[in-house]
């Protein structure tokens, strides 16, 4: 009989040792099919409740930076966040000790926290608690990193050595499992972050406006830390923090921010040049209530990191509400100074861009100076002239009606140009454009080079292929456009008798104008550079903006202009859309 009795007994043992395996390994299986963590601890709890015969199974996540635990429970469809401070109840002192707790009674240990059985009315009668380390790295290493919870075995029954070693077993899994999912969780982040310092590149390269990529950069950091709103704060020239962008806040109240040094929490970051995080904001001296009225927010919590520029602090980039309810941490901290090194990026590049601007403006100004002083010079002098013989008696009256239609002719070229340098330097877009027909234009064309031309040394054409044709467009301008390509032709020449020619033709849904010399050529040196200002090669004069000032009325009428050059002759072809009536 007693051999009986012990094989029976050695089968039991057998029969509970492969129970615990499959156990083992049916939860390894489970726990292997998700990386999410909030999947992660409900799956655990359904399994680790059934698995050892408890009516209810809490597993607690280490939060070392709150000192708290924390586990995520079902509530009808709705997933709700637990949390109870290190140290506290029976989960808690186990979360302190790292040790396991088997209680038999729990009324009757003074650690045991009866409160969530006074709101729920449960009744806990057994409990095992016990501490989840994280795989260690090295030998001899252990870190806390999760806490299970077993209320209430089944029949009434102690939790058992046999629980305990089973228990220990699952641990082993669930600890593979919550690490695997740890390390998934931050590489989900790291990728997070990175396509959101991409976007931000891309922010940066896309617009020239300082605000517009400073106010989208504040709305995508607020929203990928999950806070309710957020702004960013420059030091002005009076030595005041000021509010250049901000997102989800009053916008009136906002612009009336002004904090001096060490005034706030923003203040206080400058002032002592290190980062702030605040959890419990209406409990901390710094904190002034009307912050709260002009950004239109209750604040609970805040992030500030500075801004540092050259070894200088001129603003700071503050965060407010953490909507997750933990409060801002320090992930989120060491995020924003990362943050705050873009932002300064970006204010250095546009202080970049603006100082080259004004550097840019002033060359500019100082070219078109040299530039138009030198071609004012000719004209002037022939107009001294002029005068010096008009002031004698030599001159008969038609030699003197002569020389005052020459001058003038002169005063109005210098008028002329000295607008049009105006008006391109500006950028100012005066065109007037109205129907006319194409014989119309190239009459007023015709009369305006009739008195720079002389029919004895130059053969000048002017041809129209589409007759009664019309545009939309600003004629005084299109003859200016004209004027300068057939004035460069003129120069071209040198000595020699200039030959130019105007022709007109249809070409589908446009009208092309062919303005063609047979002149030496534009010299390859200036070839890629045609269309931009102060471009000139081998002349005495000229301001190198007649071409440019062409390109720009061309595209003020929306019309499109291209160059064929060679040594036998350079042609521009301008196309514009013909008139419709649609």
């Amino acid at each position: 009989m007693s051999q009986v009795s012990d094989l029976h007994q050695a089968n039991q043992h057998i029969q509970k040792l492969t129970a615990q395996l499959d156990s083992i390994k049916h939860i390894g299986m489970v726990l292997s099919s998700t990386l999410e963590e909030t999947e992660l601890l409900l799956l655990t709890i359904r399994e680790i409740t059934q698995l050892m015969k408890a009516d209810r199974c809490t597993l607690y996540l280490i939060d070392e930076e709150a000192n708290e635990i924390y586990s995520k429970v079902k509530i009808g469809n709705e997933i709700k966040e637990i949390r109870q401070t290190i140290g506290a109840g029976l989960s808690g002192w186990t979360a302190q000790q790292g040790k396991l707790i088997n209680c038999t009674d729990a009324y009757q240990d003074s650690r045991f926290d009866p409160q969530t059985d006074s709101k729920t009315g449960y009744i806990t009668k057994t409990v095992l608690t016990m501490p989840i380390f994280e795989p260690p790295k090295e030998l001899g290493e252990k870190k806390l990193i999760a806490v299970v919870q077993l209320l209430n075995k089944a029949k009434e029954l102690p939790f058992d050595s046999d629980d305990e070693a089973l228990l220990e077993a699952l641990c082993f899994q669930i600890a593979i499992a919550l690490h695997n999912s740890r390390l998934f969780n931050e590489s989900q982040e790291k990728a997070r972050e990175s396509e959101f310092l991409f976007k931000i590149e891309k922010s940066i390269a896309k617009t020239d406006h300082l605000d517009n990529i400073l106010s989208e950069l504040i709305f995508e950091v607020s929203r990928f830390l999950y806070a309710q709103a957020g702004a960013i704060f420059l030091v002005n020239k009076t030595e005041r923090l000021k509010c250049t962008v901000g997102t989800g806040l009053q916008e009136e109240g906002v612009k009336t921010i002004s904090l001096g040094l060490g005034e706030g929490f923003a203040g206080w970051a400058w002032k002592h040049e290190q980062p702030l995080v605040v959890s419990n904001v209406v409990e901390d001296p710094r904190f002034n209530p009307k912050m709260s009225i002009l950004l239109g927010l209750k604040l609970d919590s805040v992030i500030v990191v500075p801004l540092n520029m050259r070894g200088k602090v001129i603003g700071v980039i503050e965060l407010f509400n953490q909507q997750q309810g933990k409060g801002f941490r320090s992930r989120d901290l060491k995020f924003l100074h990362l943050v705050s090194h873009y932002v300064t990026h970006i204010l250095e590049i546009f202080e970049y861009r603006e100082q080259k601007r004004k550097k840019d403006h002033l060359s500019t100004i100082g070219k078109m100076i040299s530039t138009v002083v030198h071609d004012l010079r000719s004209p002037v002098s022939n107009i001294k002239g002029m005068l010096d013989l008009l002031k004698g008696d030599q001159l008969d009256s038609e030699q003197r009606d002569e020389f005052s239609g020459l001058i003038d002719h002169q005063l109005n070229s210098m008028l002329t140009m000295t607008s049009e340098i105006l008006d391109f330097a500006k950028g100012k877009s005066s065109i007037l454009p109205r129907k006319i027909g194409i014989n119309d234009l190239l009459r007023l064309f015709k009369n305006q080079v009739r008195g720079m031309i002389d029919e004895d040394d130059q053969y000048f054409k002017v041809t129209n292929k589409v007759g009664y044709g019309e545009i939309y467009a600003d004629a005084e301008r299109m003859c200016r456009v004209f004027m300068n390509i057939h004035k460069n032709a003129c120069e071209s020449y040198g000595e020699e008798a200039p030959y130019f020619e105007l022709l007109v033709e249809e070409q589908e849904d446009e009208y092309c104008f062919t303005l063609r010399d047979q002149g030496p050529g534009i010299p390859e040196a200036i070839q890629d550079t045609l269309f931009e200002s102060f471009t000139t090669y081998g002349k005495e004069s000229g301001t190198g903006l007649g071409l440019a000032i062409v390109k720009k009325i061309i595209d003020e009428h929306r019309g499109r202009i291209q160059v064929e050059t060679s040594d036998q002759g350079t042609a521009f072809f301008i196309y514009l859309k013909k008139y419709s009536f649609e």
